[in-house]
């Protein structure tokens, strides 16, 4: 993988989220990120087949699918399990904290509430996982 470039999947119902969060990390500037974005994941193999992400980026409360359970779909799959899922989420509940470690997410962030707060959770984010850890080469 090129240490600049990172593919990030974002789940999210929320037009508004979505674009927020595609603004954010365009204001991170050592980077150059492959966004896609989907709306709920009734088909995640079906878009994990057409986009290889680096990083998913998964809210919870989602219509047809909850995240929870798009998140056990993609762990038990050979050829997904690899990816870093990062549940963000506006839910600060204990339970769905200790659900989403307990199918293997790789990080619980909440959202942020303003423009600002978002920056910088993602920023963080991405400075762990693009700068101080290494992410498996996407072979496609």
């Amino acid at each position: 993988m090129d240490k600049n470039t990172i593919n990030i999947l974002i789940i999210e119902d929320s037009k508004t989220d979505a674009l927020l969060i595609k603004e954010a990390f365009k204001t991170i500037e050592y980077i150059i990120f492959n966004i896609e974005h989907i709306y709920n994941g009734n088909d995640i193999n079906t878009q994990l087949n057409n986009f290889t992400p680096h990083i998913i980026l998964l809210d919870l409360d989602l219509p047809g699918k909850h995240g929870l359970q798009i998140l056990q779909e993609i762990k038990i799959s050979e050829q997904h399990r690899h990816i870093p899922v990062i549940i963000y989420t506006s839910s600060d509940s204990p339970k769905d904290i200790a659900q989403s470690y307990q199918e293997y997410a790789s990080g619980y962030i909440i959202k942020g509430f303003n423009f600002d707060e978002i920056v910088t959770k993602l920023s963080n984010l991405t400075n762990y996982w693009a700068k101080l850890v290494q992410l498996p080469i996407n072979e496609d």
